[in-house]
């Protein structure tokens, strides 16, 4: 970002094996003297786009997060060993996942609540 209000001569910008951005300021009038920042994913993607690096921010930060498209809102619960066992025997014997024999499960609980709550009206 070469600005000739800057206090720094010029900038570079590199991202580590590890993924951190650092950014690398040469300052004007004393170009022996560099300062070395690590920055956050969201001004390395700002400063990408200010200095005319549009692909390579698009290929840094735009990325389609891949994978199977969700099939509803993630849950999380504590199952006893016996019942997750009984569970994965159900999924191979139907030839599923344990995810899938779960919602398959929940399915059918729910649609049991529901008859009985109508049963009892």
């Amino acid at each position: 970002m070469e600005d000739e209000y800057s206090p720094f001569l010029s900038e570079e910008l590199y991202c580590t094996d590890l993924g951190y951005w650092i950014l690398n300021r040469v300052r004007a009038g004393n170009p022996d003297t560099s300062t070395y920042e690590k920055i956050s994913d969201e001004l390395a993607r700002q400063w990408l786009l200010d200095n005319e690096y549009p692909e390579e921010a698009k290929r840094r930060f735009d990325r389609s997060k891949g994978g199977r498209p969700s099939k509803g809102d993630k849950v999380e619960a504590r199952v006893p060993a016996k019942t997750l066992s009984r569970i994965d025997d159900m999924a191979a014997a139907a030839g599923v996942d344990r995810p899938e024999m779960i919602r398959r499960l929940l399915v059918v609980a729910v649609g049991m609540e529901r008859a009985l709550a109508a049963a009892l009206d």
